[in-house]
């Protein structure tokens, strides 16, 4: 009940754990809520992927068959599903003017190759300007703790609005 109310707009347990470092407005920055999909009809990597780049590239200037040949192309180095339900794909891409955050929790979870083997239902995709390490590592790090939390990872998937995602988000990163 508690996870749900801090989903909604009530007080987060976990918001005090941030800390005093900057990292808070970064994802919740590059993830706004026109970036949250909910329940989305996907099924595979490669359809994640393609719903992703068409995403992205209404807005970045940057092809579509750019940004998801180099989703592909990092995810072939070697899984981003991190177990537990949830993964972090994410690409460096050319041409890219600043870093792109999406929150997208599929319909129905799919095989992602994780670690734990479970199929997975809810990423953080980032795509990032190619020359501009220090932004991808703190992204990466963010998603990372969002995900490292059993009470944020329950209550993302009782969220029913992007708008109580990116609210969680903004309190709990």
């Amino acid at each position: 009940m508690q996870t749900q109310q801090a989903a909604v707009g009530g007080q987060s347990p976990l918001a005090h754990r941030r800390g005093s470092t900057p990292s808070a407005p970064r994802l919740a920055n590059a993830c706004p809520p026109d970036n949250i999909l909910l329940d989305v009809p996907v099924e595979s990597a490669s359809q994640l992927f393609d719903l992703i780049a068409r995403h992205v590239a209404r807005g970045s200037g940057v092809s579509a068959d750019r940004i998801r040949a180099e989703l592909i192309k990092r995810e072939q180095l070697g899984s981003t599903g991190l177990g537990q339900g949830v993964a972090i794909p994410h690409a460096r891409v050319d041409g890219l003017g600043s870093a792109v955050a999406l929150f997208v929790r599929a319909r129905y979870p799919f095989a992602f190759n994780a670690p734990d083997r479970k199929p997975v239902h809810e990423f953080i995709v980032l795509v990032l300007p190619h020359a501009d390490d220090r932004v991808h590592l703190e992204l990466l790090a963010d998603a990372a703790r969002w995900f490292s939390e059993r009470a944020i990872r329950q209550a993302s998937r009782d969220a029913q609005t992007p708008e109580e995602i990116h609210r969680l988000m903004q309190r709990t990163v």
